[in-house]
């Protein structure tokens, strides 16, 4: 028994892993994009990404909340939305978010467990490096969780437990999915459609995968 669960937790770490290392230069290529811990991160560049942000979640987790693209397994999921936190930044901001476009035709596929899967460690991740990303913000332009860096702020103290609870949920549904390719296909294609949407000023109307695993919706 000791020896089955050492191989399973060496299975799950291998694949986290792999995970990690096929998504690393779609990670980096949004990164670059955002800039959001450079020296040239001013308040108007801040508010453009944040309003971009907002734009890309508000479909995406509508669209994730839905019935037919429930997730199984998905530890605290009625915690894990995001667009509210989005929206009061905006407010802070001072920007109105009902006048903001939003990415309707440019969302990943989420057909199958494995895309929202991936989809999901792209949203989750985000919420580790959202941790480095509020410090810059607190020195640099001032903005705290209350003036405008609630959604960097994520889940506060609880981030590092909510992050490894995901990954565990993540881990049991790959050792026994099928596909576990198409989690990484997910996620990368999660990365790219961001983006691209952030990396566009204008509404774009279509995101290709590079894989075809999936397909555009």
């Amino acid at each position: 028994m000791l020896t089955d669960l050492a191989q399973l937790a060496s299975a799950n770490a291998d694949f986290l892993l792999h995970l990690r290392q096929q998504t690393r230069d779609a990670h980096e290529a949004i990164e670059a994009e955002l800039d959001l811990v450079g020296p040239g991160l001013n308040l108007e560049i801040y508010r453009r990404r944040v309003g971009r942000f907002y734009g890309f979640y508000l479909p995406l987790e509508a669209r994730l909340q839905h019935p037919a693209h429930a997730v199984t397994g998905m530890p605290d999921a009625a915690l894990r939305q995001k667009t509210a936190w989005l929206a009061a930044d905006l407010a802070s901001l001072g920007l109105d978010s009902a006048a903001l476009p939003t990415c309707a035709g440019g969302l990943p596929d989420l057909r199958t467990q494995e895309a929202r899967f991936g989809c999901h460690y792209v949203l989750e991740g985000a919420t580790l490096g959202g941790q480095v990303i509020g410090r810059h913000l607190r020195d640099r332009l001032g903005i705290a969780a209350g003036t405008g860096g609630r959604f960097f702020a994520s889940y506060g103290d609880r981030t590092g437990s909510m992050w490894q609870s995901f990954r565990a949920a993540l881990s049991r549904f790959a050792a026994q999915s099928r596909a576990p390719e198409a989690i990484v296909a997910g996620a990368v294609e999660t990365f790219d459609c961001m983006r691209r949407w952030c990396a566009d000023p204008k509404p774009i109307q279509q995101c290709r995968s590079r894989s075809p695993i999936h397909g555009t919706v």
